[in-house]
Order: structure tokens, then sequence, then C-alpha cells
């Protein structure tokens, strides 16, 4: 109709697309007290970012034709409007593992891949994508304060909490004990009944060192020990 008329005609276009995934999932889970176990994690992660045109004025500037006239624009009350997540302003999360900056050096995602095909056979809505498998095994409090990572080895938590039992034992408390690296080491977290843990279990004392302490007094290592129990 513009052409027909011979009528000005302006046109802007802003298109923002940008669509990220990241998911942390084990393969397998055991449960201990508040302690979570994770076996073999899978890390996948995606990104799509699209973005073409901007921020513009619809609008048409007329220029002066003669004498005591002005030049005079024509603009629609609003604006194409573009927003921060084009310069990461508007960022939604921070990826496991990011993106080298050079993608001829990238190593771990998969970059320039393709969700789809057009009727036409066209490649479209190009992305990069990354899946790693990961042998780790890790112990993890649910409330996310604590983390005992075993590497490869097999994982061993224990939760053994008896703050409301026996009213007459003067070291009521938590004890929490966690096989971590290197190999045949043990973490020891313990707390007294009293001790206020509304922040987390990392707020429990580390006795580590005082554990070791012990064991060395009786001619013993951490591989000396196997399990831990509570009577």
């Amino acid at each position: 109709m513009s052409e027909s008329f011979g009528y000005e005609e302006v046109c802007r276009r802003s298109h923002e697309f940008l669509r990220r995934g990241c998911s942390y999932t084990p393969n397998a889970v055991e449960w201990a007290g508040d302690m979570l176990v994770f076996r073999e994690f899978v890390t996948k992660q995606s990104e799509v970012n699209d973005m073409r045109g901007g921020e513009s004025a619809v609008e048409y500037h007329f220029s002066a034709v003669g004498d005591g006239c002005g030049d005079i624009t024509v603009s629609l009350p609003y604006t194409v409007e573009e927003t921060g997540v084009r310069n990461g302003d508007d960022s939604t999360f921070e990826y496991l593992i990011p993106k080298s900056e050079d993608g001829e050096s990238e190593d771990d995602w998969a970059v320039g891949m393709y969700q789809s095909l057009s009727d036409c056979g066209d490649l479209m809505d190009g992305g990069d994508a990354l899946q790693l498998r990961d042998i780790k095994q890790t112990a993890v409090s649910m409330c996310g304060t604590l983390s005992f990572d075993t590497g490869a080895t097999p994982a061993q938590c224990h939760y053994l909490d008896n703050r409301k039992s026996y009213q007459e034992d003067p070291d009521r408390g938590l004890f929490i004990a966690a096989r971590t690296l290197p190999v045949g080491a043990w973490a020891v977290r313990y707390a007294l009944a009293t001790d206020d843990l509304s922040e987390g279990l990392i707020m429990s004392d580390d006795v580590t060192q005082a554990f070791t302490a012990a064991l060395s007094a009786l001619g013993m290592t951490h591989e000396d020990v196997f399990e831990f129990g509570m009577i």
C-alpha cells in the first residue's frame, strides 16, 4: 500500500532470543541423615543466543520544502526496544563450565550445534551445547553448607545424632564423618546438642585433627577405621 500510493515507509525490528540451560544430575543418590551421597554426575549445558536489530525509534524526518517551512519529524508513540540481555546486564546464571572466549580453543563445549532443520533443509537455531560425565562421588549436606569430595573412590558418610536422647550423657551431640581424598582419610565434625546450627551444618566443629591425634595415641591411622557407630 505504501509503495502504491508513494507513502514514506519506516520499519524497525528488534529480535531477542536467549535460552540457557544447565543441569548437574547424579546417576545415584543415597541418604544418610541430613547428608546426601551422590555418585557419578552428568553435566549438561546449552545456550542459544540470537540477537538481531536493536533499539530504534519508528519515525520519519521530513526536511523543509521551502521558505517559512521548518523540518518536521513524524513518529509513533513508542520505540522498538532492546533489553539488557544483549550485553549481559540481565544475566541468567553462571555456567558450571564456562565457554572459552576463543571458540577455536574450546575443548568442552560443542560450538555451533544446530537444533533443527527447516522444511527446505536450511540449518536454523545455531547454539552451543555441552555434556560431560564425571565419575566423582561426593557427600553434600541438605543445607548445602557441607561438601565432602571423595573422588573416584566409593563415597562413605556417617551421620550419628544423639542430641535428643540420653539426657544424662554430657557429650550429647551430632557426629558427622565422611571418607574423603586422599584415599583412606576421614573428615570428622561434631556439634554439641546446645550448638546453634540454624545457619547450616558448617557451624559444627571440625574435629578431624583431634580425631587423628586420638588415633595416633592408639597406634592407628585413618585407614584402620572402616565404620562409625553409636551405642
